[in-house]
């Protein structure tokens, strides 16, 4: 056999175990899958992530080619609010029926709910994903109309319901007042069942945006975050699916760098 050959007869015994290193095989239907390209968030940007999120951020994060994203409509499918670090005498704080099953400690914390319930996971877990940004509350977080709230006042703690009257009075509240009452909440909430009917009228269980919008609930009147009456699936649903948080009154303040092109579309820069 001649060189060219056998540089010929390599070549394509490389391309075909470069196909077979990208087939993923599983146990269930569908069986073989064939995945060229890893997640879209990179290394890079899992350190830019971890040096810019603050306790109390949103965290947003979707995918490309997963079945949920052709169901969930917005280029961002899925909510989690970041509480920093959790340590376990954190896990007390924890009311739901599973806590323990679902509580994680560690320097970098995100509380989410997914199928499984309302849990905490590693920041560099939540990363795992093809598109993400950080959302942050303003400095000063202050109405400039009227405020309501879409979730019950008995839903509030004290503390809550005291930041809600001033921000109500048009008073401006200090970011670093309601980030403690969105930890504080978000920690507390680790465990709740998740809820698949995405019934934003009722919190004993908790979709991803229905959690953090829940979190944030002393204040979701000031940045214009509430429920709205979407179609999906055919369906009429009110909800508040987690790309609209992007247009919120919101800042973006990190995004990796697959988003930002579509951030941009939408008028946000993300340096």
């Amino acid at each position: 056999m001649s060189e060219a050959q056998m540089k010929h007869r390599k070549s394509i015994l490389g391309k075909i175990l470069t196909v077979f290193g990208d087939i993923k095989v599983y146990k269930w239907p569908m069986f073989v899958v064939y995945a060229p390209r890893g997640y879209a968030v990179r290394g890079a940007d899992y350190r830019e992530a971890m040096s810019a999120a603050r306790p109390g951020d949103l965290l947003l994060r979707g995918y490309v080619d997963y079945l949920d994203g052709y169901f969930i409509p917005g280029f961002f499918s899925h909510a989690g609010t970041y509480v920093g670090e959790l340590t376990a005498k954190d896990l007390a704080d924890a009311e739901g029926i599973d806590a323990e099953a679902l509580f994680e400690p560690g320097p970098q914390m995100v509380v989410h709910a997914k199928a499984e319930g309302v849990l905490c996971e590693d920041l560099l877990d939540f990363c795992r994903t093809d598109r993400m940004a950080i959302l942050r509350l303003p400095d000063i977080v202050q109405a400039d109309g009227p405020v309501e709230s879409r979730i019950p006042v008995s839903q509030f703690t004290p503390e809550e319901e005291r930041v809600f009257a001033r921000l109500k009075a048009g008073e401006g509240v200090p970011r670093e007042e309601i980030v403690p009452l969105i930890v504080e909440r978000a920690i507390s909430r680790i465990g709740t069942p998740y809820d698949f009917q995405f019934d934003f009228a009722n919190f004993d269980s908790l979709c991803c945006s229905e959690f953090s919008y829940w979190c944030m609930k002393c204040c979701t009147g000031c940045l214009g975050l509430a429920p709205r009456t979407k179609r999906v699936l055919g369906i009429k649903k009110s909800m508040l699916e987690p790309d609209s948080m992007v247009d919120s009154g919101m800042e973006v303040v990190w995004a990796s760098k697959s988003a930002k092109s579509n951030l941009a579309s939408r008028g946000i820069d993300v340096q």
